[in-house]
């Protein structure tokens, strides 16, 4: 008889053990934020090819929430940031400077990090309404022949400043689980 109450007992604590354990919040999930999603960047830090050194850390801010699932993954303001690991100077027939911006990564809801692609600061991406002189170059060549091409090799191009406040839109590198509420 002892036994069985002694069973009894036990299956009482194991159960009550069980649900003692924390659960995690009510309504959270884990949501899968796909490769290549979209996340919208505001440069916190300002860039110029003039100035900026290779291993300088660059911080942005996201500007719009991040959605998955229906479930927001990325808030708006969250934190992102990356480091400079190229920086190539202007040159010939116009070809501006660029700065690749690499091991880019932002932080979701649940506090980890979330892989980005590198991102290529250039005079296209800053504006890309401005043909530059590299077309004019090209123009210079074909209107006239060798002697346009050699005013065109004269023709340097410019740096690439990217002052705070300029948005972007950057990509997920990886697919991402994230656990949201």
């Amino acid at each position: 008889m002892q036994y069985k109450q002694v069973i009894a007992l036990l299956a009482v604590f194991v159960t009550a053990a069980l649900v003692a354990v924390p659960q995690g919040p009510a309504g959270a999930a884990a949501v899968i934020l796909p490769i290549g999603t979209q996340v919208g960047l505001r440069f916190a830090t300002p860039v110029d090819s003039s100035t900026v050194a290779v291993g300088t850390r660059v911080n942005f801010q996201v500007f719009s929430d991040v959605m998955s699932g229906g479930r927001i993954v990325i808030r708006h303001g969250a934190r992102a940031s990356g480091t400079v690991m190229d920086v190539t100077k202007p040159g010939m027939f116009g070809t501006s400077a660029k700065v690749v911006i690499g091991s880019m990564w932002t932080t979701a809801v649940d506090g980890s990090r979330v892989p980005l692609k590198d991102l290529i600061v250039s005079k296209a991406m800053v504006s890309k309404a401005r043909v530059g002189a590299a077309g004019a170059a090209a123009a210079g060549a074909v209107v006239l022949g060798p002697v346009g091409l050699l005013a065109g090799a004269l023709v340097r191009g410019g740096h690439v400043s990217v002052p705070a406040g300029t948005t972007v839109t950057d990509i997920t590198e990886a697919n991402a689980r994230i656990m949201t509420r």
